[in-house]
């Protein structure tokens, strides 16, 4: 089987665990009122072991927000590469800058306050992300099936 699979299957595994986790400790409702219902976990641990470690949030964070770091990084590097191969173009340097300059202006208009995140969530993203994941792929494969492409 491919690694992706293999990647794949880790990571429900372990958005699994961690949901059960959540509710396993807090329960149902306490878990879905939360916002981060694992960051509210992660505030309950409490390593009698190690006394120098008082607050384990503050450690929870760090992974966290490194996490968040090296996710950006990749879907920044792999959205860059993607923009200069379909520009034809030799090496991708040229355009880190550009892109870093548009990243930071549509992290600029943003939601503002976590209200505006949560009536996107509801009302926009179901219907932009069916329109993109299952109308596009589908014009996609139906145009590749016009032109003749045979998968290798």
């Amino acid at each position: 089987m491919p690694a992706s699979f293999y990647s794949l299957l880790i990571l429900f595994l372990n958005l699994e665990l961690v949901t059960v986790w959540c509710v396993g400790i807090a329960g149902a409702t306490e878990t879905a009122s939360c916002l981060f219902p694992t960051f509210s976990l992660a505030r309950l641990i409490k390593i009698t072991s190690l006394p120098i470690i008082e607050r384990q949030d503050a450690l929870f964070m760090v992974f966290w927000v490194a996490a968040m770091l090296l996710k950006i990084t990749a879907f920044f590097f792999a959205g860059v590469l993607c923009l200069s191969q379909w520009c034809n173009l030799m090496d991708f340097r040229p355009i880190i800058i550009p892109s870093m300059i548009l990243l930071m202006a549509l992290a600029r208009y943003n939601w503002k306050s976590i209200v505006d995140l949560f009536k996107f969530s509801e009302e926009v993203f179901p219907l932009s992300t069916l329109s993109i994941n299952f109308f596009l792929t589908l014009i996609l494969l139906l145009v590749a099936h016009l032109k003749g492409f045979k998968p290798r």
